[in-house]
């Protein structure tokens, strides 16, 4: 579960923010200073002080009297020495943090990497700076425990607007809700009815064609160290909305797809092009509402023709 944080100015902002479906606030008057739970989560109960400033440069400092909570570290990744001794000092995890956006100043490849990292060690990891809704669905597919959002939730997006009780409402639709199991009730067997034909479902597909990157990728000895043009074609089948479309909380975003290809393509040297269609398709088939992709993966220097491999995967499958 990722929790969905707000930044408030004071306790009449807080209820604000509360009623319109925020997990909890953070009271930020010259620095956050005040963390309010809203729901009982695990995540919420990490810490009474959430956020405790890092000295920013090539490694990250924590105060002595540190004892539990997140590190906030501002416009730069932690490196593996940093997160070792954030473990060492008791602390639960970072909130990665930005002037500007976060997105841009360390690229959602770093994202996807410090997440990791972090999870690796049993650290929680957050991220907040310029967030926006399009961001959301992006950040989630890195399973980041907190995301913070601050202006993007006032009028007109401006800092020293009033908040936006809709605009809260629109990215509390954007976090996946737990859902509640049920044990199904035991019933007498009865003799089977007739099975009703369930009516066709609506599906749409998004896509992005032809996008090309220079990557290392094959097998062969002479495909090592140098780079090579591939191309990547995906679409993914959602199921419709049975209305139109009006806000992010009704769009399943290309960025998902663009984003996925980048983050594949960025690992480092791939043998095989099975192995990029394979990743890509995985993790595009994480997100809810997507049922089935198409992944089209092309070598495009490799003599005077184009290869590659085509692979469908479903949900589940």
């Amino acid at each position: 579960m990722t929790l969905f944080l707000v930044s408030v100015r004071s306790n009449e902002e807080a209820q604000i923010a509360v009623a319109a479906g925020a997990d909890a606030v953070v009271v930020s008057r010259q620095r956050p200073d005040a963390f309010i739970p809203t729901v009982p989560t695990l995540i919420v109960d990490v810490a009474a002080n959430l956020l405790t400033p890092a000295v920013d440069g090539p490694s990250i400092a924590i105060g002595e009297d540190a004892s539990h909570g997140l590190v906030i570290i501002r416009e730069t990744a932690p490196t593996e020495a940093d997160l070792d001794a954030i473990v060492e000092a008791g602390r639960s995890g970072i909130m990665l943090a930005a002037a500007g956006r976060l997105v841009d100043t360390l690229g959602l490849a770093a994202l996807d990497d410090i997440a990791s990292r972090c999870r690796s060690r049993g650290l929680l990891v957050g991220f907040c700076g310029g967030l926006e809704s399009p961001d959301i669905s992006r950040l989630l597919t890195f399973k980041p425990d907190i995301l913070l959002v601050g202006r993007a939730l006032r009028v007109a997006h401006r800092s020293d607007a009033p908040l936006d009780p809709d605009a809260i409402a629109l990215f509390r639709g954007l976090f996946p809700q737990p859902t509640a199991t049920t044990r199904p009730a035991k019933t007498p067997a009865k003799t089977p009815a007739k099975t009703e034909e369930r009516p066709r479902r609506r599906r749409d597909r998004i896509f992005v064609r032809d996008m090309v990157l220079e990557i290392d990728v094959g097998a062969y000895a002479e495909e090592f160290g140098r780079r090579q043009r591939v191309r990547f074609s995906i679409e993914a089948e959602i199921e419709a909305i049975d209305h139109p479309t009006r806000d992010m909380r009704d769009v399943v975003s290309y960025d998902l797809l663009t984003d996925t290809i980048r983050q594949v393509a960025g690992v480092g040297h791939v043998e095989f092009v099975e192995t990029l269609a394979e990743t890509i398709a995985a993790r595009i088939l994480g997100h809810p509402r997507i049922g089935a992709v198409h992944v089209t993966v092309e070598k495009l220097d490799l003599g005077a023709g184009v290869v590659g491999v085509d692979i469908w995967r479903e949900a589940g499958g």
